[in-house]
C-alpha cells in the first residue's frame, strides 16, 4: 500500500470531451457531498432520476432477440420457484447494441454498470421480469458503457433479463440476480460428505430476508440426484453428497429459485470417489519405546517405528498418549495413516535442545490420506534443520489436521506449495506465517491464529486457486510490550500474491479479527528494529501485475492474436480489453500458440484492432464475506503513515465482492487500490461493496489510482471501472467517509464508480481525475 498523498480540495471538473455529441453536461452549484440531497444529477440532461425522459412504449412489443442461451442440467429436473417467461426470440439486426460486461447482482431502484458496442445517443435499456417489462432509468451513457438505475417498482429480488435497444433494434439480452457458480470446494469428495459450491447470486433473497439455494448433481449416465443443502448464503452454498450416489464424475448444478430454467447457473465438476477407510489398527508409540521420560534420541527412533510400521498396515493409527515427547530430528509424515494424541492440551511433540540441523522440518513429506488430530506439535524455541519451516508438506493431497496446536513462535510454520486438499478444522497456529505457494482446495475452518515475530502476515498464497478461511480468528500473541516485536503480527492475516500467477477463487467468510494492526516505530525510527509501518493491510491482494499490454491484431470468439506474448503456462494469466470494441472482458488465458491465446470462454463482443488489451497476474472471482476486522486505535488517529486497512485488493484484482463486513478501527476500511507498474496498467475492473459497516475508521473507503512515475495513460483506459459501494454505512469517521486520490490531470482514471444508498456523513469529495461517477441516494 502506497503512502498517503495529501487530500484534494478541488472543485467538481466534468469533462466536455466525456460527453456525447451535442449533450451539454449539468454542473452541480458546489463541491460533491454525500447527504439526502446531493445527488449528482448524470452528465447529460436528459438522464434525469425520476427517468421519464426515458419512457418507451413497450406493451405492443411481442417479440425480442434470442434470449439468454440456456443452460439446463440432464435428465433435467422440475424447477423450483415461479413461471418465468420471457418474449420469444427474433433475430437482431445490425449495428444494434450488444453488452460485452455488466453488473451481476441489483434489485429495483439499484444501479448496473455495463459496457458494450453501438451505445448511441437514443440507446435504451429495457428490463423483464416474469410478467412485467419496463424501462431502466440511463443516468450515464457513452458509446461503449452505461450506467442504469432498474426501475424501483420492479419485483424484490428476481431475476432480470435486461436488454439493449437503439433505433437499428435490440441486442442480446443479459441476466442479472442468476445464479452463478465460480468453483467447488472440495471437487473431490465421497458420498454422504459436505462440499460446497461458490460463487455470486447462489441464494434466493440474496441475503435479504429468508435464504434458499438448491443444487442437482447429474452423471455422463443420464442420472440425476438432488443433494441436501447444509448451510446457505449468497456465496456460498454446502452441500451434502447422497449417500445413493456411485463414485464417477458429476456436474454440479446450483439454482437460486429464480429465473426457472433460465436460472440454473452453469454447472461445475465434482469427482465423487469411496472414501479412504482407515482400519481400525491402532500401533502406540509407547508400544515402540517412545516416553515422555526417554531421551529426545530413543523416542524419535521409536515414532519412526511405529510410523513405519502404520506404512505397513495402510489405514492404521499411531496413537500418541498424553505426555509430552521431545524428539531430536524430523518425523516423516505417512500416508494412509491417522496420528491420534490425547487432546490439543495433553498430547505433545517437541523440539529438544538436540534437534539436528539438517532435520527435514519437524514433520515433513510428500503424502496423500494423512490426518493428524488432537495434539499439539511445540519448537520449543529449538527449531533448525535443513529446510526452513518445521512443517514442509510440500506436494501433498488430502491431508487433515483437527484440532493440533502447532506453537512456533519465532518460526515461519508451513510450506503448502503445490499442495492440494488439505484441511485444517480447531487448530491453533502460533508463530510466524505459513507458505501457501500455489497450493489449492486449500481450507482453513475454526482455527485460531497468533502472530509473533512482526510476521508480515498470518498466510500467503503465490497464486493459489481455490482458498477457503471461514470462521477462524487472528490477533497478536501478546501485543503488550511496543519495543519486542516477539508478540506481535504487522497486522495482516490473509495475502494473495501474483507472483506466480493469479489467485483465483478465494472465499474469506465470517472471519474475526482483533486488535491488529503493526507495531509503532520509534521517533526516531529505530532501522532494523523497527517494523516497516507500510503494512497491516489485514486481506489484501497484490502482484497483480500487467505483463503484457498493447493492441489486438485479430480476433475469434474464443482467441486473440497478438505480438510478443511468450507465456506458455495456462491458467496463470487474465487478458483484460481496457480500451476499444469489447471493453470491459476479462478472460483467462488458457493456451498460447505462437501469439494466439485461447480463453477459458468465448468472449460476448469480440474485440477488434481498436481494442487495448493489458494481460497479468491478475486476481479473480473473490469474495469477502461477513467478516468482523479489528484494528488500533494508534492506526485511526496517527498521523504518521500505516497501512492498516480491513480489505485491500492493491491493483490488477477483477470480479471482487465485499458484502456484509464490519471494519472497525482501521485506517481505511476498504482500500481499493488501481495502479500501474513496468507495463500497461493493473485494473480493478468491477467490484461490488454492499452492506458493510464502517466503525471509528479514518477513513471508510478510500479509491486510489496513480500511474508510474507520471506515465502517461490515456491511450490504456482507465484504472478502475464499474466498482459499486451500495448499502454501506459508517459511524464515527474520523477524517473522511469517502476519499479519492487521483493526479489532480490527466484521464479519468477511476471511471464509473457508484455510490448508492449508503449511510455517509456530508464529506465534500475531489472529482478531478475521475469520470462518469454517480452518487445516488446516499444518506447523512
Amino acid at each position: 500500500m502506497a503512502k498517503e498523498k495529501t487530500d484534494f480540495s478541488l472543485q467538481p471538473q466534468f469533462a466536455a470531451a466525456n460527453l456525447l455529441p451535442g449533450i451539454s453536461p449539468v454542473i452541480p452549484k458546489q463541491s460533491n457531498t454525500f447527504g439526502a440531497d446531493s445527488l449528482v444529477k448524470p452528465s447529460f440532461a436528459a438522464c434525469a432520476e425520476t427517468g421519464t425522459e426515458n419512457n418507451i412504449t413497450l406493451q405492443k412489443t411481442k417479440t425480442y432477440p434470442a434470449t439468454l442461451k440456456v443452460s439446463q442440467p440432464k435428465p433435467t429436473p422440475v424447477t423450483p420457484g415461479k413461471p418465468f417467461t420471457p418474449p420469444a426470440p427474433q433475430t437482431t439486426g445490425i449495428n444494434t447494441p450488444e453488452i460485452a460486461e455488466w453488473t451481476r447482482t441489483a434489485g429495483p431502484d439499484e444501479s448496473v454498470v455495463l459496457t458494450g458496442v453501438n451505445f448511441t445517443q437514443n440507446t435504451r435499456f429495457v428490463v423483464y421480469a416474469h410478467d412485467q417489462i419496463k424501462d431502466a432509468v440511463i443516468q450515464r451513457i457513452l458509446p461503449d458503457r452505461a450506467i442504469i438505475t432498474l426501475p424501483k417498482d420492479l419485483p424484490k429480488w428476481q431475476m432480470y433479463l435486461l436488454w439493449p435497444v437503439n433505433e437499428a433494434g435490440y441486442g442480446l439480452p443479459v441476466p442479472v440476480n442468476k445464479t452463478e457458480t465460480w468453483w467447488v470446494g472440495p471437487d473431490t469428495a465421497s458420498p454422504g460428505q459436505t462440499t460446497s459450491v461458490y460463487g455470486c447470486n447462489l441464494a434466493q433473497n440474496n441475503g435479504r430476508g429468508a435464504l434458499a439455494a438448491y443444487v442437482y448433481l447429474t452423471s455422463n449416465n443420464g442420472k440425476g440426484y438432488w443433494a441436501n443443502v447444509k448451510e446457505v448464503n449468497p456465496y456460498k452454498v454446502d452441500f451434502i453428497i447422497p449417500a445413493v450416489v456411485p463414485p464417477g464424475e458429476y456436474e454440479v448444478w446450483v439454482y437460486n429459485g429464480q429465473g426457472s430454467n433460465f436460472g440454473w447457473a452453469a454447472p461445475q465438476q465434482l469427482t465423487v470417489k469411496k472414501e479412504f477407510k482407515f482400519t481400525g489398527k491402532e500401533l502406540n508409540v509407547r508400544d515402540f519405546g517412545a516416553s515422555p521420560t526417554a531421551s529426545p534420541e530413543a523416542n524419535t527412533t521409536a515414532i519412526r517405528k511405529a510410523i513405519d510400521a502404520a506404512k505397513n498396515a495402510p489405514g492404521a493409527t499411531v496413537v500418541f498418549p498424553a505426555g509430552t515427547y521431545y524428539i531430536s530430528d524430523y518425523l516423516p509424515a505417512s500416508a494412509n495413516a491417522r496420528w491420534r494424541g490425547a487432546g490439543q492440551d495433553k498430547t505433545f511433540i517437541k523440539c529438544a535442545a538436540s534437534f539436528s540441523k539438517s532435520a527435514q522440518g519437524m514433520l515433513s513429506g510428500a503424502v496423500k490420506n494423512f490426518w493428524v488430530s488432537n495434539l499439539t506439535f511445540d519448537t520449543n524455541q529449538n527449531f533448525r534443520g535443513a529446510a526452513d519451516k518445521p512443517f514442509f508438506m510440500r506436494h501433498s493431497t488430502q491431508v487433515k489436521f483437527q484440532n493440533v496446536g502447532f506453537s512456533c513462535q519465532g518460526y515461519d510454520l508451513f510450506d503448502l506449495h503445490n499442495c492440494r486438499y488439505i484441511f485444517f478444522s480447531g487448530c491453533e497456529f502460533i508463530g510466524k506465517s505459513s507458505f501457501l505457494g500455489k497450493g489449492s482446495q486449500l481450507f482453513y475452518d475454526g482455527n485460531s491464529f497468533k502472530l509473533t515475530n512482526d510476521t508480515d502476515m498470518a498466510l500467503h498464497s503465490w497464486g493459489g486457486v481455490g482458498i477457503s478461511l471461514t470462521h477462524n480468528t487472528c490477533q497478536d500473541l501478546d501485543n503488550r510490550d511496543l519495543d519486542s516485536g516477539a508478540g506481535w503480527g504487522k497486522g495482516r492475516f490473509f495475502t494473495g500474491n501474483g507472483i506466480w500467477g493469479s489467485c483465483r477463487n478465494t472465499y474469506l467468510g465470517q472471519n474475526t479479527t482483533t486488535d491488529l494492526t503493526v507495531r509503532p516505530a520509534h521517533n526516531p525510527i529505530r532501522h532494523g528494529e523497527d517494523p516497516d509501518q507500510n503494512s497491516g493491510e489485514q486481506f489484501m491482494w497484490e502482484g497483480g501485475e500487467g505483463k503484457w499490454a498493447g493492441f489486438v491484431k485479430a480476433a475469434t470468439e474464443n482467441t486473440v492474436t497478438i505480438a510478443g506474448y511468450d507465456q506458455k503456462v495456462p491458467d496463470i494469466q487474465y487478458a483484460v480489453i481496457t480500451k476499444g470494441k469489447g471493453f470491459g472482458q476479462s478472460r483467462r488465458i488458457i493456451r498460447n500458440e505462437n501469439g494466439v491465446i485461447t480463453l477459458h470462454q468465448p468472449w460476448r463482443v469480440v474485440p477488434d484492432a481498436s481494442s487495448y488489451l493489458v494481460i497479468g497476474d491478475f486476481h479473480d472471482r473473490i469474495v469477502v464475506y461477513k467478516n468482523f476486522l479489528d484494528g488500533k486505535t494508534r492506526a485511526v488517529m496517527s498521523e504518521e503513515h500505516t497501512a492498516a486497512a480491513g480489505i485491500e485488493p492493491f491493483g490488477g484484482v477483477l470480479n471482487f465482492i465485499a458484502a456484509e463486513n464490519t471494519l472497525q478501527s482501521l485506517r481505511a476500511g476498504i482500500a481499493n487500490f488501481a495502479i500501474q507498474h513496468n507495463i500497461g496498467h493493473d485494473p480493478n475492473f468491477f467490484h461490488l461493496y454492499l452492506n458493510n459497516k464502517f466503525i471509528n475508521c479514518r477513513w471508510a473507503i478510500k479509491n486510489w489510482a496513480f500511474p508510474n512515475g507520471g506515465k502517461k495513460v490515456a491511450t490504456q483506459g482507465p484504472f478502475m471501472f464499474g466498482v459499486i459501494y451500495r448499502n454501506n454505512v459508517a459511524q464515527g469517521s474520523v477524517m473522511n467517509d469517502v476519499v479519492n486520490e487521483v493526479p489532480k490531470a490527466g484521464a479519468a482514471l477511476l471511471n464509473m464508480i457508484i455510490y448508492e444508498h449508503n449511510q455517509f456523513k456530508a464529506d465534500k469529495q475531489e472529482v478531478a481525475g475521475l469520470g462518469e461517477q454517480l452518487f445516488y441516494k446516499n444518506k447523512n
